[in-house]
C-alpha cells in the first residue's frame, strides 16, 4: 500500500523516497498520473511515503466518469436496458482482474481507464448532432494518453484515425479542423518518441522471445526458420527459451549477439515469415486463445505483505467474471473468431442501412473501432513477444472482447420488443443517433 525505494540503494532514504516511482522506467503517459498522485499524496497523505490508494483513487474517478458517460450516450431508450447495461458492465468492468492493477505501477491500468474514456468521449461525440467542442478535447487528450501510456497501444491509437477523419470531413468548422490535425500530429510524435525511447534492452527482449520463444519454439525445423529470418542456424540450441533465463549457450547481452541476432530482426520480418506460413501462424493464435483469457497473471498477487497472507495469494471477490472467463468459456480460436465475425456481421449490416438512408455512422464507427482494437491486440503480441505472458500482453484484447461482449448482450436485449412494454415503463428519450 506504501511504496518506497529501499533503504539499501539510499544514501539518504527520507528524502529520497519520492525521487523516482519505483517501477516506471520505460517512456509512458502514466508518468503524468503517478505525479498528479504523488502531489496530491504529499498535501493530504505523507511527504515521505506514497501511499498508492492516492494513484488507485485517480483511476477510480476517471473509470467512474467513462462508465457513467457510456451509460448515457449508449443510445439506449429503454429503462429495462439500461439496467442491464449498468449490471453487466459493474459485473465484468469492475472484476478484481481488471480493478487490481489500480494498486500497482503497471501501465495495465492507464491503458484500461483512458481506453474507456475514449470510447465514452466518441460516443459523446457520436450521438450528438451539434457536440461541444470541449468533447472532442477530452477524445484527443484521453487518446494521446491511451497510445503513449505503452509501446504496445500505439498501433491501437492510430486505428481511430478512421473514426477522426470522418469527424473531420463532417465537421465544417475551421477550429475542430485545426484541433484534430494539431492533436493527431502530437499523438503521432509522441508515440514515435515513446518507440524511440524505449530502452534498447526491452525491445532486445521483444525481438527474442518472438522468434526463440515464438516461431521457433515448437518448431520441427528450427534452423531451417532462422535461416530463412537471416540469422546462424546455430542458434537453435535455443529454441523454447526466453529472454529471462539464465545459463544459457549464448550470452544474450553479448555485443556478438546484439549485432547477430537483433540487429538483423524487425517485427516486419517477423510478420512477413508468418504470412509465408498462415498454418504456423493460427497455430499460434490458437496458444493465445487458450491461454489468453486469463486477464490475472498467477504471478501477482492482491494482498499486502501481512501475517497470513502467502505470496501471490489472490483475492476472490469481485472475480466472478474473470472467474467465469478462466474456469468456463471455450478458450479457443474458433470462439474467437466466430465472435468476432457475427460481431462485425451485425455491425456491417447497421451500417450499409445508415448509409442507405443516408444518415451519419459515427455511432456504427465507434463499435467498428472497438472490434478492430479487439482483433489487433489478439494478433500484436504474437509478432511481438511469442508466446510470453500471455496474462498481461493480451490485457487490451480482453478488455475490448469484454466491451463487445457487453455491448452485443446489450444490443441483443434492445432489439426485443417486449422490453419496451413491460408495464408501460416510461422510457429516456435517446438522443439524435449519429
Amino acid at each position: 500500500m506504501y511504496l518506497r525505494l529501499r533503504k539499501t540503494t539510499l544514501q539518504n532514504p527520507v528524502k529520497c523516497r519520492f525521487s523516482k516511482p519505483a517501477g516506471i522506467a520505460d517512456p509512458s503517459s502514466q508518468v503524468l498520473l503517478v505525479k498528479a498522485a504523488i502531489f496530491i499524496n504529499k498535501l493530504v497523505r505523507s511527504k515521505k511515503f506514497f501511499d498508492i490508494r492516492v494513484l488507485s483513487f485517480l483511476y477510480v474517478m476517471i473509470l467512474s466518469i467513462s462508465i457513467f458517460a457510456i451509460h448515457k450516450y449508449s443510445n439506449i431508450t429503454s429503462n429495462y436496458v439500461k439496467y442491464i447495461l449498468s449490471i453487466l458492465m459493474l459485473i465484468v468492468f469492475i472484476d478484481v482482474g481488471y480493478i487490481a492493477y489500480f494498486n500497482s505501477l503497471y501501465g495495465e491500468a492507464t491503458s484500461y481507464v483512458f481506453l474507456f474514456l475514449v470510447l465514452a468521449s466518441g460516443l459523446y461525440i457520436a450521438n450528438h448532432s451539434n457536440p461541444s467542442f470541449f468533447g472532442l478535447l477530452i477524445f484527443l487528450i484521453a487518446l494521446i494518453i491511451f497510445s503513449t501510456a505503452k509501446a504496445q497501444n500505439i498501433p491501437l491509437a492510430f486505428i481511430f484515425l478512421i473514426f477522426l477523419a470522418k469527424i473531420f470531413f463532417e465537421k465544417r468548422d475551421v477550429l475542430w479542423r485545426t484541433t484534430i490535425v494539431v492533436l493527431t500530429f502530437v499523438m503521432a510524435t509522441s508515440s514515435i518518441a515513446v518507440h524511440m525511447f524505449t530502452p534498447q534492452v526491452m525491445q532486445d527482449c521483444h525481438k527474442y522471445q518472438a522468434i526463440f520463444y515464438g516461431i521457433i519454439r515448437y518448431s520441427p525445423t528450427p534452423e531451417k526458420d532462422l535461416e530463412e529470418l537471416g540469422i546462424d542456424p546455430k542458434f537453435a540450441v535455443l529454441k523454447g527459451t526466453n529472454f529471462f533465463m539464465t545459463g544459457l549457450t549464448y550470452d544474450l547481452r553479448d555485443p556478438t549477439f546484439q549485432w547477430e541476432i537483433y540487429d538483423k530482426i524487425t517485427h516486419l520480418k517477423i510478420l512477413t515469415f508468418y504470412l509465408k506460413h498462415p498454418n504456423r501462424f493460427l497455430e499460434k493464435l490458437s496458444i493465445s486463445a487458450e491461454n489468453g483469457f486469463y486477464i490475472r497473471p498467477a504471478y501477482l498477487g492482491n494482498y499486502e505483505r501481512a501475517p497470513g497472507v502467502k505470496p501471490l495469494q489472490m483475492a476472490t471477490m469481485f472475480s466472478l467474471w474473470s472467474t467465469f472467463k478462466a474456469n468456463t468459456l471455450p478458450h479457443s480460436l474458433f470462439l474467437v473468431v466466430s465472435f468476432f465475425f457475427l460481431y462485425f456481421a451485425v455491425l456491417t449490416y447497421y451500417y450499409v442501412i445508415k448509409w442507405r438512408r443516408r444518415e451519419k455512422t459515427l455511432f456504427v464507427d465507434i463499435f467498428m473501432t472497438l472490434g478492430l482494437i479487439g482483433a489487433v491486440s489478439f494478433v500484436v503480441p504474437v509478432l511481438g513477444d511469442g508466446e510470453a505472458d500471455h496474462a498481461k500482453h493480451l490485457f487490451l484484447f480482453n478488455v475490448a472482447f469484454d466491451m463487445m461482449v457487453v455491448a452485443s448482450i446489450t444490443w441483443m436485449f434492445s432489439i426485443l420488443p417486449r422490453w419496451d412494454r413491460i408495464q408501460n415503463f416510461p422510457k429516456i428519450s435517446g438522443r439524435t443517433s449519429a
